[in-house]
């Protein structure tokens, strides 16, 4: 079978093979992120309805004020459903609002294109947050949103591969496109800079490590698949450390096996429930 191998499956498969057993091989994911996940999907969310709008609208543009209110519909619709993050939403929306406020006048010069538009390389599925390209110059830009405590600094951007992948896929694929930028939204409150639109630079030979790379993770993953359920288990060794287990969504999960405590399929079912990972089979489309 032909899997479908993502750079958050590959991710996460780096990270903790436990881990990726836990939301890949038995397909769980919590039925309640942590702080900083709820901020980045919500945000996500928020950004991609926002950005939507704007796609192929050319020079005649949608009413600014009418755009904002739509995309932080989304806010007010989660926040209905669920209360207990009630200042995390407030802080998200006004975090939000001032973005917009801030780059109200980006459409003047870029051109939305794409925004969480699937493509494929071979079996590499991605879905880059937008796409752009300036109105003047024909450029065009992969961006990737980042919801952060602190700004990304140039050294720790430079050997991050997710954008180098996407760029040097889409290149594959036919699409001209020039670079890519991370668009990081920072939410500490005492920050005096919240935004920072960062350019990722990289050369032909990196595009190439990162994409080599992704294709022989890939391969060892797809071996664990082929196998059976209980083979990839035993398989998949934990990266147990302080920095990877504090944060990570499966460490009660994890914890029970490895002390064997009883209980383990009570706690799956109050805890997790089947995640939404995945691409879809057939992806066709271009950029306008």
């Amino acid at each position: 079978m032909a899997w479908l191998i993502s750079q958050s499956e590959v991710d996460a498969f780096l990270s903790c093979r436990r881990k990726h057993y836990y939301g890949y091989g038995e397909k769980l994911q919590p039925k309640r992120h942590g702080e900083g996940l709820t901020r980045g999907l919500l945000g996500h969310e928020v950004l991609a309805a926002y950005y939507a709008q704007f796609v192929a609208a050319g020079k005649a543009l949608p009413s600014q004020v009418q755009v904002v209110n739509s995309a932080l519909e989304v806010i007010n619709r989660n926040a209905t459903v669920d209360l207990s993050n009630i200042e995390l939403l407030l802080q998200l929306r006004s975090l939000l609002e001032q973005y917009f406020h801030f780059y109200e006048d980006e459409f003047s010069q870029w051109e939305i294109l794409a925004v969480e538009k699937e493509f494929r390389y071979g079996d590499f599925p991605f879905k880059p947050d937008l796409i752009k390209r300036h109105r003047y110059n024909g450029q065009v830009y992969v961006v990737d949103h980042k919801f952060l405590y602190n700004f990304y600094n140039p050294s720790m951007v430079d050997i991050m591969p997710q954008l180098p992948k996407y760029v040097g896929a889409l290149r594959e694929i036919g699409f001209p496109v020039t670079g890519a930028e991370y668009n990081m939204l920072r939410h500490r409150l005492n920050a005096k800079e919240k935004f920072k639109r960062l350019r990722v630079e990289f050369t032909d030979r990196k595009i190439e490590t990162f994409l080599t790379e992704q294709q022989i993770i890939a391969e060892k993953i797809r071996e664990l698949k082929d196998g059976s359920l209980e083979e990839w288990k035993e398989k998949s060794v934990r990266t147990a450390s302080s920095f990877n287990c504090q944060h990570c969504s499966f460490l009660s999960l994890c914890t029970t096996d490895i002390n064997g405590y009883a209980g383990r399929d009570l706690l799956v079912r109050s805890m997790y429930e089947p995640n939404t990972y995945g691409y879809t089979d057939d992806i066709e489309g271009e950029l306008v």
